[in-house]
Formats: C-alpha cells, structure tokens, sequence
C-alpha cells in the first residue's frame, strides 16, 4: 500500500487530478511487478516467470531473439533456482539483522522455581454468551513456576486448580504480587449527610 502511494503521487497531479488515479492501476501494477525490491534483490515477475520482465525501457523491446524450446525451459529453471537461493540469503541475512538489534533491548527474565506469576491468555468477544474482549480480564492466576526450561520457557501450576501448564513464555508472565492487608479493616469513608435548608 505504502508503494502504491508513492506512484500516485509521483504520477498523478494530485492537486488538480485527483479523481482519476484508479484509471492508472495497471501502470502502476506494472511498475510495481517490474521493478526490483531491495528485499529480494529480484522483480515479482522474473520470480514467477523466470525472466526480467520486457517493458517499453528494454534495451531489445523492438526484437525477440528466439531460442530452442528445450533451451529456454532451461534458462527458466536456472534464473528461478538462482533466484530462490538469493532470497533465502536474505531472508537470512535480515532475520540476523533483526535478532541483533531485538537482543540488544533484551533481558532475560529473573524468574525462579517457585516464583508467583500471572499469565496473560488472548480472549475474544463472543456475542451469543455476551462476553466483550475488551471487559475480561486478560490476566489469569496467580500461578506458580515449576520446572525452568530454558532462560524464557516456564511450566507453571495453576494455584486455584491445581492444573499444569506446559512450556509457558516468559513475555506473556509478569510477577504476582499478593496484597497483605486486611480489606476488611479499611473503613469506607461515609458521605457527609447534607441538611436541606429551610
């Protein structure tokens, strides 16, 4: 969407034309598939058919150089397996990108056996029982760790059930902290009575 944008407004005279950038789709639909994308370092349409794709700037747009059938079939396999091995590179080369730059924020959890947590569970709306998402609580617990299986992958016990839970995600825990006053010492305090002047 964001490239779609950037066409349209380095096409289309967007103060005074601004009804008609629809009619322009499929230029823009052509740019687009041409084009090579810094992410794959290839255009969509030489990953599906093969080859770079032949627009009006191609050096040899006036003529086809025509080529066995067995030939080309051979071209094709080789330019796709080329160009699959070279995204799978970079997908690589980004996922280590972004690992490093996400590791260098992260802090392991200083969560022990034995530690009192709640876990946060994803909860949808559901109409017929009356339930909104945004009113239940998104917390359960408390919960108590037992068995630590790497630096962020807890098994819990569920306190009130006494029911396990395997292979729990520290991003979804934070710490139970239990109050320890007495709610039933805490006086509520009273409205003060307001007399109704005569």
């Amino acid at each position: 969407m964001a490239s779609l944008c950037k066409f349209i407004v380095s096409f289309i005279d967007l103060n005074t034309h601004q009804v008609t950038w629809d009619e322009h789709l499929n230029e823009f639909q052509l740019a687009y598939n041409s084009s090579v994308h810094e992410s794959i370092k290839f255009s969509p349409f030489s990953i599906v058919h093969g080859r770079k794709a032949r627009v009006l700037i191609s050096p040899d747009f006036g003529g086809v150089k025509t080529i066995p059938h067995v030939e080309y079939i051979q071209q094709t396999k080789d330019y796709i397996s080329r160009a699959y091995a070279t995204i799978q590179l970079e997908n690589l080369q980004s996922q280590a990108k972004n690992a490093l730059t996400y590791n260098k924020q992260r802090k392991e959890p200083a969560i022990c056996v034995g530690d009192m947590v709640l876990i946060g569970f994803l909860v949808h709306s559901n109409s017929a029982s009356g339930r909104a998402a945004k009113l239940v609580r998104s917390w359960r617990g408390p919960f108590k760790v037992t068995t630590i299986l790497s630096p962020d992958r807890f098994d819990v016990l569920e306190i009130a059930t006494s029911k396990s839970w395997k292979n729990s995600h520290a991003t979804r825990m934070k710490r139970y902290e239990e109050r320890n006053e007495d709610i039933t010492s805490i006086k509520t305090p009273r409205c003060r009575e307001t007399t109704s002047s005569s």
